[in-house]
């Protein structure tokens, strides 16, 4: 029934609705019922050519414990082409206590995990997106709710393995980020389970994940942190993660001109074109260390870098810097004079930065 639902749904206009299919199940005496009568209704055609079938369970009054009432059982199924159905919510209403027991066992099933693919959350997410989830879910930390347990490390002679691990309660969500580095490949996978029952909601492969929520973080800070009206940003850095840091910055201030410092002259001048086009707006290669510095309003260190990337003497009053991508005590960025002129120093998770940020150290 399922299989057919879907594929004459395929072939009608979208205006039209299926009717009712009815029919009676013949259950064991073990579930302490004789019939249960369901309905299938179709409830919504998607864009993206699935269905919501709307399955109600409906038990007679007589085979119930409380005869003035029916127990039914309301379970919202999304149906995709050549897909299995994949439960999305349940609700209940009448005798709940019993309700799980008369349910027969495929409709008790965990709802199917869904695998996102790099290019599913390219096409799915989107900067602004990833700018209000990072700035609640850091509220939420601020407050006591949210949690993010600082980054572990499995080494092997050939492989380093990193986890990660948050919990968001208002999205009812927990998970862990695992990535492996070999031979200079970085392979990430998200697993994102269901606080309500525990189920594994969905898996991700998370390296653009991870670039857009890097990038967003530092798009947050700059929010708050950096003034109204500055438009020069400059950066150190060209590889991937440098994409997401310039393209939130560029979201949430008047940015007018990006200058970007990195070792290969080659490969930085193809990176200036590629985001020039994709944020609209003159990226540049800068000529120097100092040159990405000097002038610019807004500073972001996003390298893998060992060793302080500038001076902290070429420093404007007033400008705000992003220091990212150094995540293990042994590097440092950004140097003791950065640190020292700034009026205020801000970390994202103060249990990540002592564990991870080596420019505090001396602090």
């Amino acid at each position: 029934l399922h299989a057919q639902l879907v594929f004459q749904q395929m072939h009608v206009p979208r205006d039209r609705r299926l009717g009712n299919v009815q029919r009676s199940r013949r259950l064991g005496e073990a579930a302490q019922v004789h019939h249960l009568h369901e309905i299938l209704k179709l409830q919504q055609i998607h864009d993206d050519r699935s269905l919501t079938v709307d399955h109600r369970m409906m038990i007679p009054e007589r085979q119930t414990a409380a005869p003035s009432h029916n127990v039914i059982a309301s379970i919202k199924t999304r149906y995709f082409l050549n897909d299995t159905p994949r439960l999305y919510s349940r609700t209940a209403a009448g005798n709940d206590a019993v309700l799980p027991d008369l349910l027969p066992p495929f409709l008790r099933r965990d709802p199917m995990a869904r695998f996102l693919t790099e290019d599913d959350v390219g096409r799915l997410l989107t900067m602004p997106m990833a700018l209000d989830a990072v700035e609640a879910v850091m509220a939420e930390m601020a407050d006591g709710a949210a949690q993010n347990i600082p980054r572990e490390r499995l080494r092997t002679p050939g492989t380093t393995q990193h986890l990660l691990q948050g919990l968001v309660p208002s999205e009812q969500a927990v998970g862990y980020k695992v990535y492996t580095i070999s031979q200079g490949v970085v392979r990430f996978l998200l697993h994102v389970y269901d606080t309500t029952d525990g189920h594994l909601a969905g898996i991700l492969q998370a390296q653009t994940l991870g670039m857009m929520r890097t990038g967003a973080a530092t798009g947050v800070a700059t929010r708050h942190l950096a003034r109204a009206d500055a438009a020069v940003l400059g950066v150190f850095g060209s590889g991937r993660q440098a994409v997401g840091q310039i393209e939130a910055v560029c979201h949430v201030r008047p940015i007018r001109e990006v200058k970007v410092h990195a070792r290969d002259p080659r490969k930085l001048a193809a990176f200036c074109d590629a985001m020039s086009r994709r944020v609209g707006i003159r990226v540049r290669p800068a000529e120097s260390a100092e040159d990405t510095v000097r002038g610019s309003d807004i500073v972001t260190t996003i390298t893998t870098s060992d060793v302080p990337v500038f001076d902290g003497a070429w420093l404007a009053p007033g400008t705000h810097v992003n220091a990212a991508g150094a995540n293990m005590l042994s590097k440092r960025v950004v140097d003791g004079t950065t640190l020292q002129r700034c009026s205020a120093i801000v970390a994202d998770s103060r249990a990540v930065a002592l564990k991870e940020c080596g420019e505090l150290l001396p602090l």
